[in-house]
């Protein structure tokens, strides 16, 4: 075993040094960005952020290597353009965390007019209906601000999420800041075992049915078919709760987004005896016009999810 460089020592306090630095420029950069918003437009916010978000996005080499080969995965029908989807996925979708700096401030009116609602909205019965419901959502379009909007506009979600990661740094910090913090913004797949906590009466949780997790159906629609996990629909079914469809999207304009929400899942589907075949083909059925209009908002991990197909029904995967 070779002896350790007498320059070791040095090397370690200047890795230190550099570490303790960089940390101290990125506090100082949130901290600019948190007073800035109290008197800066929107807009302008927007722009100053654009050189984070590239300088962020070059420490994600491996994510730009994943978006290129993902670019040919796409059914030559859906394929966007290669630039638009290289930017959307790259650069746009990094950019969108940033609202996670003033996630408080987002129940603010010159905010929330960058939030439209579409599709079967009821916000009454969102926030105050006694039934459980679940959001149920892909990963499709800024997904990691879904449940900051959703918050914003009064509806008490918890997203189930997937374990920290260096990309959502800002997340992990700054979720706890949301309004209406005794109920958590987020719960880590880590911490599953307390799903049933946010499947109560007045309670909402948000989960993504396109992960390789539990048991899945596969859902054919067209010459298409996308592997779903079941375990929202069985928590429903369970819970006598409601199931939601809901996307979200970016729309034209610094900031902005559309939260799309589609028919509930029919109560038969959610019975004693759920018939979860049908639930999901139900919920494909409400993406899939939203899916097929916005393909560069379409992520790596859906595309996963998805393949080609002949036509046929729904089946069951164990």
């Amino acid at each position: 075993m070779p002896a350790p460089s007498r320059f070791q020592p040095s090397v370690d306090r200047l890795s230190s040094l550099g570490l303790g630095f960089a940390s101290l420029m990125i506090d100082g950069f949130v901290g600019a960005m948190r007073l800035l918003e109290r008197v800066l437009p929107q807009t302008v916010l927007s722009i100053l952020l654009w050189p984070a978000a590239v300088i962020w996005n070059t420490t994600e080499r491996h994510k730009r290597r994943e978006v290129r080969a993902d670019w040919y995965r796409f059914p030559p029908e859906w394929r966007p353009d290669r630039f638009l989807f290289s930017l959307t996925q790259n650069l746009r979708l990094t950019h969108s965390r940033f609202i996670y700096l003033w996630v408080e401030c987002t129940i603010k009116k010159r905010w929330l007019k960058h939030c439209r609602l579409r599709g079967q909205v009821d916000l009454d019965k969102f926030r105050h209906s006694p039934r459980p419901i679940i959001f149920v959502t892909l990963h499709f379009g800024p997904l990691q601000v879904l449940p900051v909007w959703l918050r914003a506009h009064g509806i008490p979600v918890t997203m189930l999420v997937g374990p920290a990661e260096p990309r959502q740094c800002l997340r992990e910090r700054f979720s706890k800041r949301v309004v209406g913090a005794e109920i958590p913004l987020l719960l880590p797949v880590t911490e599953i075992g307390r799903v049933p906590e946010f499947i109560k009466p007045h309670r909402r949780l948000g989960v993504s049915i396109d992960v390789e997790r539990g048991k899945q159906v596969v859902v054919r629609q067209g010459n298409y078919s996308f592997r779903l996990a079941t375990g929202a629909l069985r928590l429903a079914a369970l819970s006598g709760g409601e199931v939601i469809p809901c996307l979200i999207t970016f729309e034209r304009g610094a900031w902005n987004v559309g939260l799309h929400f589609g028919a509930p899942v029919p109560e038969e589907y959610l019975g004693p005896t759920p018939d979860l075949n049908a639930a999901a083909s139900h919920i494909m059925g409400e993406f899939l016009p939203i899916i097929t209009s916005h393909p560069h908002l379409i992520s790596p991990r859906l595309l996963k999810a998805m393949s080609c197909s002949e036509v046929g029904t729904s089946e069951a995967v164990v």
